[in-house]
């Protein structure tokens, strides 16, 4: 009879930061998710804004207080331009990684995991 190894139980380990300020965006129609610098706390730093050009002025505010210095952007169709331009316009350096390098799933619960790829990117 042969036994079956189990395999242990291994933990995760973390990736060197690089440039901590960094945020990652899931661009989308009607809303964006965005990634801000990992909190000292280790507390998920997201929130989610809206599309209008008052909700873009007040993402491009947060990512200033957050302290955040380039940007990366994830998006499936022309809806970047906006946020692109609002960002541009308040000197952060903004890329736009093709879709299938940062993952192409869809859902709410890949969101983080694409953001933090998008970010790797910037």
């Amino acid at each position: 009879m042969v036994e079956k190894k189990h395999a242990k139980a291994t933990t995760p380990m973390a990736l060197p930061v690089i440039r901590p300020r960094v945020a990652g965006i899931d661009i989308g129609s009607a809303q964006h998710w965005v990634c801000g610098p990992a909190r000292a706390d280790a507390a998920p730093n997201v929130r989610v804004f809206g599309t209008t050009t008052d909700q873009l002025n007040a993402l491009a505010d947060w990512l200033v207080e957050q302290g955040v210095e380039s940007v990366a952007m994830e998006s499936t169709s022309v809806y970047w331009i906006p946020v692109y331009e609002v960002l541009e316009s308040r000197g952060f350096g903004s890329r736009a990684p093709q879709r299938a390098a940062a993952a192409q799933r869809a859902g709410t619960e890949d969101r983080f995991q694409r953001l933090s790829m998008a970010a790797a990117a910037a």
